[in-house]
């Protein structure tokens, strides 16, 4: 019942002017009384559906400007389920000049297990850093500084981590499937600087791995038609007898070899692959 008053009277007094000759307009005066009485209430289960009423219809913001004692408590119980009451919670923090609890929240929601890309957690941790070079009170001062300090640290191995995931994005050589995965663990959570060199030890791990399988045979073929160039016709036969790339027969050797040499440098031209697999 209560509620659809006051919705009721913002939908009648809403359009109206605010203002007339400089003073508050009756509807004014009267919106802004029945809101007051509203925010007054020491009744803080009433609040919390207030609060919750507000949030439904898309009014939060509302709770910024709500000089009442219970608007913290209810921010920091419906944050940990609701990314939208923790970024109202910092900034109810910044309003009131409380820069270090802004810090706080920030550093804190940079670190949550919401679904977050790496992008917004860098922002979070950004704004952070900013707010703990805001003015604070001498026995805050410390904390500000020590806070500062580990954002600094953790913003650090945050931009590793997205040049990493830069980088992995721009690749062209890495299969759709792979580069999906190394997305999904790199735009996430914030890793660790351990975190980080581990996966991109991992990654340029299989890439070499992946070029000296590919490439070990056709380096072969390349030795092979090298010391097939250089070597008389007799050691010649041998070696590629013991490799078992091809015969060549003794009364054939020059031919082989002219078969060979544009072999090998075309191998040369193709040894950079294009794209590599898990």
């Amino acid at each position: 019942m209560v509620f659809e008053v006051l919705d009721e009277l913002d939908s009648k007094f809403g359009q109206s002017p605010e203002m007339q000759d400089g003073m508050p307009t009756p509807a004014t005066r009267l919106r802004n009384e029945t809101w007051q009485l509203i925010y007054t209430s020491d009744d803080e289960v009433f609040h919390n559906t207030l609060y919750d009423w507000l949030h439904r219809r898309g009014l939060s913001d509302r709770l910024l400007e709500i000089d009442s004692p219970y608007v913290l408590g209810y921010l920091q119980r419906r944050s940990s389920e609701s990314l939208d009451h923790y970024g109202l919670l910092w900034q109810y923090h910044a309003r009131r000049e409380n820069f270090y609890g802004a810090a706080e929240v920030l550093h804190k929601l940079a670190q949550s297990d919401f679904d977050l890309p790496l992008e917004k957690r860098l922002e979070f941790l950004s704004r952070a850093k900013g707010f703990c070079g805001s003015y604070g009170p001498m026995g805050i001062r410390q904390k500000m500084n020590e806070l500062s300090h580990t954002l600094q640290e953790e913003l650090d191995v945050a931009v590793i981590q997205d040049d990493v995931l830069r980088r992995v994005k721009e690749d062209g050589r890495i299969s759709p499937s792979k580069k999906e995965k190394l997305i999904k663990e790199l735009d996430s959570n914030l890793l660790t600087l351990s975190d980080v060199c581990f996966n991109l030890i991992l990654f340029l791990f299989k890439l070499l791995m992946f070029f000296f399988t590919y490439s070990f045979s056709i380096a072969l073929q390349i030795l092979m038609g090298t010391w097939i160039f250089a070597l008389p016709s007799s050691r010649a036969q041998t070696i590629v007898g013991l490799g078992k790339s091809r015969s060549v027969g003794s009364n054939s050797s020059a031919q082989s070899t002219l078969m060979q040499r544009p072999r090998a440098r075309a191998i040369r031209t193709s040894l950079w692959p294009t794209t590599f697999d898990d």
